[in-house]
């Protein structure tokens, strides 16, 4: 025989007893329901900590789809503050694609064709072209929009296109040279596809949609200038 001290639950049932010594089995008996009820508590909190745990989880993940759910409504439509800005915001507009569409005497017409066709010497042809479109010979930028009109002129002079040609050869370049200062961003390709279309629409009959103004050698002299 020998005096026990164990867990709390073994102290509480020596304590209710009027004996301080037992035997050997009395004392295996009360070990073995402390066990028993330290069993039975563990197992009751680890379920308790399971439900506490499966109830936090679906908390955090009603509240993550909702956060994902208010992004996407941020990503799809996101908030325009320009309006509300003190002072204009810069939206440089993005490249676009387009479609071929005749264009004779779209920016040269007949009397203007007859003025340019009577400049015989050079400075009198960039006079013309000059007063024609609005340009400045002293201006830069001018300057280069005037020297790619000029060129064309002198090359539909070389090759012997008639007037109507050569106002629907300066007009598409005029055309793509407004699509290429549209956007500050690359639009090379666009502006290509923007030329090859307006050619077709000059080279087969399909009247009200595309004229026959050019044959295919023309049309190779064109893309080559």
């Amino acid at each position: 025989q020998r005096r026990v001290h164990g867990t709390p639950a073994v102290a509480a049932k020596l304590s209710s007893c009027s004996l301080t010594y037992f035997s050997y089995g009395e004392i295996l008996f009360i070990m073995t329901l402390s066990e028993t009820e330290h069993s039975e508590h563990d197992g009751n909190q680890l379920k308790n900590a399971k439900k506490d745990n499966e109830v936090s989880t679906a908390g955090e993940m009603v509240a993550d789809n909702e956060n994902e759910g208010s992004e996407d409504e941020e990503i799809q439509q996101p908030a325009d503050m320009s309006d509300s800005l003190p002072y204009p915001v810069y939206k440089p507009n993005l490249p676009r694609e387009h479609p071929g569409k005749l264009c004779l005497w779209q920016h040269v017409t007949y009397p203007q064709m007859d003025i340019i066709n009577e400049a015989e010497t050079c400075e009198k042809l960039r006079e013309s072209l000059a007063t024609v479109f609005q340009l400045s010979d002293e201006d830069p930028l001018h300057r280069i929009e005037l020297d790619l009109y000029y060129y064309a002129t002198q090359f539909c002079r070389r090759e012997n296109f008639k007037a109507e040609q050569t106002s629907t050869v300066i007009s598409m370049l005029v055309n793509v040279h407004r699509v290429n200062v549209e956007t500050p961003y690359n639009n090379q390709e666009h502006a290509l596809r923007y030329f090859r279309s307006a050619l077709l629409c000059h080279s087969v009959k399909r009247p009200p949609y595309s004229l026959l103004l050019f044959n295919p050698e023309q049309i190779q002299l064109i893309l080559i200038m």
